[in-house]
Parts: C-alpha cells; sequence; structure tokens
C-alpha cells in the first residue's frame, strides 16, 4: 500500500499553505527522510521529507498549488510506476531562498534572472542585479508567497475576531540591568541573554497565574492550554516568522535566552521547521528596534492574545518620591475579546508590567 506525504499540521488551525516547488519528479526513488517538495505557510518556507523510501509514485499537487494541513501532496510506492504523468507546471530554475523570496516579492519571474552561483542556481545578488538594471528609482512588490499568506491571515484576524488593544508603561530600567549583568555572568556559558528572553520569562508566569489568556480560539470553543508556548516575532525579508519557546513556564532564563538566539538565527536563515513554530499559546512583537513607543499589535488565530513591546527610552519619571532618569517601555496587549473581557486582560497585563519591574525572580 502507498505511503502518503500530505501538507504538515503547522500548529494554526486552517491556515492555507502552498507548494513551492517539487525537488522531485514522478517517478523518481526517493529514501526516507530525504527532501522531495519544498512548501510554505505565512511563517516560512521549508523543505519536506518523504515518510518511507520508494517511488513517487504520483504527484497529487503541482508546483504553488494551495493546500491544507492533511491534504495528499503524493504518493510513495514500493515500485516505479510504469507511466509517469508530466508536471502541471515546468519546474522552478535553481535558487537560493533569500533569492526566491526577493523574487516573489518583487514579482521577477526566476527563469528571468542570469544565474552566477558555483551550481548554478540564482543568487539573491542575481535578483537584485535585475531589479537594478530593469527599475532603479521604481519598486513593485506583489501580493504573493508568503506576503499573500500573512496580509490573508492578518485581515481575516481583524475580520473574525472583536480586538481590544490596552497599553501601559513598564519601568524596565532593573530588566534591563539584570540583562547587562548577565552579559557577564554567562559569558562562561556561551549564552547572551536577548531583551526578549526576559519578556517571555515574565510573560510565561503571568499567564501561568492568567490562564484565560493562555488560550487558543477555534470556532466557538476555547481551549485554555496547561502549558505555556511562547512565540515571537522574528522579521526576515519576506515578512515575520514565529518561532515557539515551548513550555516555557518551566524553564530558566538561561535556557529560554539559549532557545531564543538559536530560533531567531535559524529564522534568519530560512532553517526553522514546522515544529519549530507550531503549537503557540501566545506572542511577543516587537518594534521597539525601529524606535516605535507604541502600537497595535494583531492577534495570531487561533490565540487570543498578542504582547506588542516599544523601545526602551531614557525619561524623567517619579520613583520611589523623586523625579529621576529611568528606562521605560511601552507594553501594548491586543485581546479577542469574544474569548475574554478586559478585566482578566488588564490582569495581565499589570503582572507582565510588575514582573519586568522586580526581574530578580527570574534568576533566583
Amino acid at each position: 500500500m502507498p505511503t502518503e506525504l500530505t501538507f504538515p499540521d503547522w500548529g494554526v488551525g486552517e491556515e492555507e499553505g502552498r507548494v513551492v516547488r517539487w525537488l522531485k519528479r514522478e517517478g523518481d526513488r526517493v529514501s526516507r527522510g530525504e527532501p522531495v517538495a519544498e512548501i510554505e505557510s505565512a511563517k516560512v518556507t521549508a523543505e519536506i521529507e518523504a515518510p518511507a523510501s520508494g517511488f513517487i509514485s504520483r504527484i497529487a499537487m503541482p508546483d504553488g498549488a494551495s493546500a491544507k494541513a492533511g491534504d495528499l501532496l503524493a504518493a510513495i510506492g514500493e515500485k516505479a510506476p510504469s507511466h509517469t504523468s508530466p508536471p502541471s507546471q515546468p519546474y522552478v530554475p535553481q535558487a537560493e531562498p533569500a533569492a526566491r523570496r526577493l523574487a516573489e516579492a518583487y514579482g521577477i519571474d526566476l527563469s528571468r534572472v542570469e544565474a552566477s552561483g558555483e551550481q548554478g542556481e540564482v543568487t539573491e545578488a542575481d535578483v537584485r542585479r535585475l531589479l537594478e538594471e530593469e527599475a532603479p528609482e521604481i519598486r513593485r512588490a506583489s501580493l504573493v508567497g508568503m506576503r499573500r499568506t500573512i496580509a490573508d491571515r492578518l485581515y481575516g484576524s481583524l475580520q473574525s475576531t472583536a480586538q481590544v488593544t490596552i497599553t501601559t508603561e513598564a519601568d524596565a530600567t532593573e530588566s534591563e540591568r539584570l540583562r547587562r549583568d548577565l552579559v557577564s555572568r554567562w559569558r562562561g556559558e556561551g549564552v547572551r541573554p536577548m531583551a526578549v528572553a526576559l519578556l517571555i520569562k515574565a510573560s510565561a508566569r503571568a499567564l501561568s497565574e492568567n490562564p484565560r489568556l493562555n488560550a487558543t480560539m477555534h470556532g466557538d470553543a476555547i481551549a485554555l492550554h496547561k502549558h505555556v508556548n511562547v512565540g515571537f516575532a522574528v522579521g526576515v525579508e519576506a515578512g515575520l516568522v514565529v518561532p515557539v519557546i515551548k513550555l516555557a513556564e518551566q524553564k530558566p532564563l538561561i535556557d529560554i535566552s539559549r532557545e531564543a538566539r538559536d530560533l531567531a538565527t535559524k529564522a534568519q536563515r530560512n532553517h526553522l521547521s514546522p515544529g519549530e513554530m507550531a503549537d503557540g499559546t501566545f506572542t511577543i512583537t516587537s518594534m521597539g528596534v525601529y524606535d516605535v513607543d507604541t502600537f497595535t499589535p494583531i492577534t495570531n488565530p487561533p490565540q487570543v492574545a498578542i504582547l506588542g513591546t516599544g523601545r526602551l527610552v531614557e525619561k524623567p519619571v517619579v520613583h520611589n518620591g523623586e523625579i529621576t532618569k529611568r528606562s521605560m517601555m511601552s507594553l501594548s496587549l491586543t485581546f479577542d475579546h469574544r474569548a475574554v473581557d478586559g478585566v482578566p486582560a488588564g490582569q495581565l497585563l499589570k503582572a507582565i508590567k510588575q514582573y519586568l519591574e522586580q526581574p530578580g525572580w527570574m534568576v533566583e
């Protein structure tokens, strides 16, 4: 009986993805674990592997086809098929992942790009060269690939939920002091603490105490999760990806710091696996690096809440009855009012603020 190769579960409900390109054709021999296709969702482009050894007897989804979790992509049999059908679309030229993302962002047909890679592949520099030659002053971006999926997800999130955003300001002076102190303390461990790691740690503890926002919504059902899996948004050229720190409420800060840095590096290199982005119960996103103070984050369905953080800025504030200089940061919590009311949301935001302002517990 043939083994089915199906579109993986990305951990985000009914989100659609697509087949970017097949690395194998019908009739080709494959080994278990060998990459056979490149697929894409709103989160990332990744290769999927053959679940068994054998021959690709049928490709059910051609290049460019849309698919959902569980959809049949191909069948792998023990014997080579007697007849093979040609692919319904031509195969995409070999190209670096960064080149492919850039070409899709600007609507560039890769077959028009002169390749300069050592193995004959199209490089990112090749695509940029064509852009400079054809439109040095005009840049047109098309809603295709990851950008299209992100657009559809965000629009659907706003249209299908009752999103409300509440904001506060946190005194992050002690958190930043702790982070800088840990840079030297952890040098021997080969770990450099990231600011997002402290946010993940504080949010995980606050969510454990306010579980109504550690939830996902599926139709009319609200699932409250036992464990806190915190995703954090990482910007890549084609958009945003959200790797997830699983069981964040159980992990020490040093482990969260190490894992967050590894996942962020993988994200930038387009090496994240579907499992590293699945099963999130809460998301953190930041615009601080762009000098943004406050913004309105949009929930990441099916999650019911997301935390947005602004830049760290020194300003005069009243602290212990005196006006002094402190490092302040805005916190914006967007939540789905269908799933939770304002009071629990306010309690969560207050708890995150308090845990950031008094962070000594993170390394006890």
